[in-house]
């Protein structure tokens, strides 16, 4: 398997079918291990933010919309990842 992350954008995700990625399974023969490995990704993502910070290009103004319960930005962002050690 490649890495591929435009799999996941916007129009691959409505071309594809809704059953297509399951990571963990689903049902009584999901993975007993999924939500330990999402808490370990929640944590792995703490860790992350406490050493580096994330800072928009100079000026930059973030304009968002509603999009499945969640606000998000309307364009794409450039974002510069900082040490904060």
């Amino acid at each position: 398997n490649n890495f591929r992350p435009e799999r996941f954008d916007n129009e691959a995700i409505k071309r594809q079918h809704r059953y297509a990625y399951l990571p963990f399974g689903f049902g009584a023969r999901g993975c007993i291990g999924a939500r330990y490995a999402i808490t370990e990704m929640q944590w792995l993502m703490v860790m992350v933010l406490q050493r580096f910070s994330l800072k928009l290009e100079k000026d930059e103004e973030v304009a968002s919309e509603m999009k499945n319960l969640s606000l998000q930005p309307k364009s794409k962002l450039k974002l510069f990842v900082e040490s904060r050690g």
